[in-house]
């Protein structure tokens, strides 16, 4: 009998060293995260531009209608947190692992529809090569 409440609580103990350790486990990766940023460096071919980052969670679309309804346009816009990276072209500027949007400066267009999604992971260097068109009437270009 004594061998078999031995047993028992062995197994016990090794259950809860185990349950520990992947606690402490998670606890320290999540940590390391944290600790270990990603970069983004940006090159593009108009220099002297600010860029802003937004968390995608912050991202949103709004539609606005003019004329009676028969225009539709729509903004893309950061409802906080935008993060500045400086002006064009960015160094490598660390930044926390995450899903962010690049914002397009007013006035230009990128070469492709939709939002700039830029995926960061912990400890790697994102670069991306983004090309911009000047949409405004008064261009001197």
């Amino acid at each position: 009998m004594d061998s078999a409440k031995l047993g028992g609580a062995l197994a016990l103990l090794c259950v809860m060293v185990l349950w520990a350790f992947q606690g402490f486990a998670a606890e320290r990766m999540g940590k390391e995260d944290q600790g270990n940023p990603g970069a983004i460096e940006i090159e593009c071919n108009i220099s002297g531009l600010e860029l802003h980052l937004c968390p995608q969670e912050k991202y949103q679309k709004k539609e606005t209608k003019v004329f009676f309804g028969l225009i539709k346009s729509e903004k893309r816009l950061c409802s906080e947190g935008e993060i500045s990276l400086g002006e064009t072209p960015v160094k490598p500027v660390p930044m926390p692992p995450g899903k962010y949007v690049l914002l397009v400066p007013q006035g230009y267009l990128w070469e492709h529809d939709g939002p700039i999604e830029i995926d960061i992971e912990a400890g790697k260097r994102k670069y991306f090569l983004l090309k911009l068109f000047n949409n405004r009437a008064d261009r001197t270009d």
